[in-house]
């Protein structure tokens, strides 16, 4: 018999409901969203082939958003009675996916959900959506852009309901997965460091001998045994020397500094990120 190569382990279990378990439908009255250039590195998505994979895990990214420096998750009020969210299969074989839909909808006219209509209808956004048994779900992904629709109406009798409607839908290849990790708010609601990483926290003297601009998007968190680069330049174009000085993460001695020929540009690179402490930096000439 000739070898199966596509042959893998059955990851099929069974799907069972303990008789009088209630099952909540609809979602909390919040919902939390990111623009993807806010987000340095994504949760991993369990594959088939992995090793601890299971039904269940395939359904669950594993790890933490880590969002740039100075990003949060920005929280939108809903109400729950209008807001759902809803899965779809679509296409043919072998391209099968899923359409990924959501109605948001928020109560209110005001100039601030004028303004995030202007800005998310050309953007491409990551959602967390909570399920009224407060587990969370994402709407949004790295292989397929999020678009995103918003409509408000404002009501015509006395009975009216005026709000904003956000309408969202992504593809994915499987129904919005749940997420376990951190997620990281500006109330610090769910926040905190995700689990073998630091904080890192960067700023300039305030007594600098000439401007200094950073210009790579810093990550909030560096991950132990990893490296973290600074890239940085004058505002007037001119060559750079930068003194780096490191509180409680093991002293200076770990940074290497080069230069750039010809891009006038400075690079700072720690080499080895060990600390369990944050890695508090301040940059001088």
């Amino acid at each position: 018999m000739a070898k199966n190569n596509c042959a893998n382990e059955a990851l099929y279990d069974s799907l069972e409901h303990c008789k009088g378990e209630t099952v909540l439908p609809g979602l909390r009255p919040h919902v939390y969203y990111i623009p993807k250039s806010d987000i340095m590195a994504w949760p991993k998505r369990v594959d088939v082939e992995d090793d601890d994979a299971t039904m269940r895990r395939l359904g669950t990214l594993t790890g933490d958003f880590i969002l740039a420096a100075d990003a949060y998750w920005h929280r939108i009020d809903l109400v729950s009675p209008q807001s759902n969210v809803n899965s779809e299969s679509q296409g043919d074989e072998p391209s099968k996916t899923f359409n990924n839909t959501a109605a948001f909808r928020y109560p209110g006219l005001n100039a601030d959900a004028v303004g995030f209509c202007r800005q998310a209808n050309a953007d491409d956004l990551v959602f967390l959506w909570p399920q009224r048994d407060g587990r969370y779900r994402v709407l949004g992904n790295e292989m397929f852009e999020t678009n995103v629709t918003p409509t408000q109406e404002s009501g015509s009798s006395e009975t009216d309901s005026a709000g904003t409607t956000i309408n969202v839908s992504v593809t994915d290849d499987m129904p919005s997965p749940y997420y376990e990790g951190i997620i990281d708010t500006l109330d610090d609601e769910g926040g905190g460091i995700p689990e073998g990483y630091v904080g890192v926290h960067v700023e300039l003297d305030t007594d600098l001998q000439k401007p200094i601009k950073i210009v790579n998007t810093l990550p909030k968190y560096v991950r132990k045994g990893s490296s973290l680069d600074i890239d940085l330049t004058y505002t007037d174009g001119s060559y750079i020397d930068v003194g780096v000085q490191i509180s409680d993460a093991g002293g200076d001695e770990r940074w290497s500094i080069m230069s750039v020929a010809g891009t006038k540009l400075t690079r700072l690179r720690c080499l080895d990120v060990q600390d369990d402490v944050d890695m508090w930096i301040t940059l001088g000439n």
